[in-house]
């Protein structure tokens, strides 16, 4: 193949689709640093989100997967290395923060038919909601599905599955699950 014909070939496996120049313009912002890599990243970014409020910040090698289906709020910050994989629809509250290296996941494996691969079983989509003023500490993991309400705080290294979880709850551990509360109502019925 020629040189051109390879070009061609790239252009069309690469930067046809939306979601593809995303990833590249993604990668490129990730590793500006400074207020200018700040800046650009808050500006450029999140105009490919499905929705996006004011005041996003985005630090350094953040990688978004999915990002057509993220919504976020206003004032919500990613810090660095975090991973959003958003494919299975995500949205995210108002006021919102997480720690470094946070990953929350919508899309999993399959894997009910045990004579079959995992890898050929496909994927199941799952949404996740993060309410209002909720933090969610580094290196935590939001798994497909998750609700989290608002004013909840979610420890360091927490693996958030499917539960029921109040508002202002503190959620830790793995398995995640609420260790206290940040509701004054809710610590008065603890201590009965």
């Amino acid at each position: 193949m020629s040189f051109f014909g390879s070009l061609k070939e790239i252009y069309w496996a690469d930067f046809a689709s939306k979601d593809a120049r995303f990833q590249y313009i993604n990668a490129f912002l990730a590793s500006v640093p400074g207020l200018l890599g700040s800046k650009l990243r808050a500006r450029i970014i999140p105009k490919y989100f499905r929705h996006a409020g004011c005041n996003t910040f985005i630090a350094r090698r953040v990688g978004f997967c999915g990002a057509k289906y993220l919504s976020v709020g206003d004032n919500v910050g990613f810090a660095e290395d975090d991973l959003i994989q958003a494919q299975g629809g995500l949205t995210i509250g108002d006021n919102t923060i997480f720690g470094p290296s946070v990953k929350i996941w919508t899309v999993n494996h399959k894997f009910d038919a045990i004579d079959v691969p995992i890898i050929e079983q496909g994927f199941e989509k799952k949404p996740v909601m993060i309410g209002k003023n909720v933090w969610i500490g580094a290196n935590a993991f939001v798994m497909p599905g998750v609700e989290i309400p608002d004013g909840c705080i979610v420890s360091a290294g927490a693996v958030v599955g499917i539960k029921q979880y109040k508002p202002f709850s503190i959620i830790a551990g793995n398995p995640a699950r609420v260790i206290g509360t940040r509701n004054p109502k809710d610590k008065g019925e603890q201590k009965q």
